[in-house]
């Protein structure tokens, strides 16, 4: 079975479907299980890959064999499938290039989009991680002076220096409410891949109507009142019949 060390998440297509290389290994000889078997390695890559540097040896018996057996496939097919991953199918870069789904050197594959995606994965967990250590570091008296930390925060989750929309927004929403919960819906929005200030305010005007800081799991909402407390009881038939005296 494969191990879940190293998983990460990635963000992920809705229109997956229509996406350049599932569409060719779709109309290929490959079909349904290609789709298939091209997922799965994807997830292999990810929980496996940083033990091989996220390049496979396909001549190594033992990682062939365990991707065979996870995908029910034969080692011949397998090894045809990632030769025309490598030299027939496809895929576009984030710089608008054209490239093979799969590269190698004849004995080693791997995919250099994923390993991009893995290092800015891996920048993004350090940057939340940074600003983490910001958000709860005590102020000086010289920091008092300085810009509000919120504005570290938003650049480090957004990825980009602050701007002057944002600032005015920040500058707003902390003196509404608070720069801990400022701080904590920026956080919030970018775990959610929200990143945008409308996102941001509706998370801050939910947390105020719910009464708890943003992040604040769905569980921890106050119950409503009982039914009792927020209508009168009913009066029973007897207690009718009393009043009116009829018995």
């Amino acid at each position: 079975m494969m191990s879940t060390d190293n998983a990460r998440w990635f963000q992920h297509d809705c229109n997956a479907r229509k996406d350049l290389k599932l569409k060719k290994v779709l109309k290929s000889e490959y079909a349904d299980k290609g789709i298939r078997v091209w997922w799965f390695f994807c997830e292999y890559m990810g929980q496996k890959g940083k033990k091989y540097k996220y390049k496979f040896d396909i001549t190594d018996k033992d990682i062939l064999d365990d991707i065979a057996e996870e995908v029910y496939a034969e080692k011949e097919w397998l090894l045809k499938f990632f030769d025309d991953c490598v030299h027939k199918f496809t895929d576009l870069n984030d710089k608008g290039e054209i490239t093979t789904l799969l590269q190698s050197d004849g004995r080693y594959i791997w995919s250099n989009r994923f390993i991009e995606d893995i290092a800015n994965y891996d920048a993004m967990v350090e940057k939340r991680r940074m600003a983490g250590k910001l958000s709860h570091k005590p102020k000086t008296d010289e920091q008092d002076n300085t810009k509000p930390e919120a504005f570290a925060t938003f650049e480090a989750n957004w990825g980009v220096p602050l701007y002057q929309a944002a600032s005015e927004k920040i500058k707003v929403w902390i003196e509404d409410y608070t720069e801990d919960w400022v701080i904590k819906a920026i956080n919030e929005a970018a775990l959610q891949g929200k990143r945008n200030l409308a996102y941001v305010e509706a998370i801050l005007r939910n947390s105020k109507d719910r009464g708890v800081p943003p992040g604040t799991p769905r569980e921890d909402k106050k119950q409503p009142p009982a039914l009792e407390q927020v209508r009168p009881r009913l009066k029973t038939a007897q207690e009718v019949m009393r009043e009116r005296g009829q018995i």
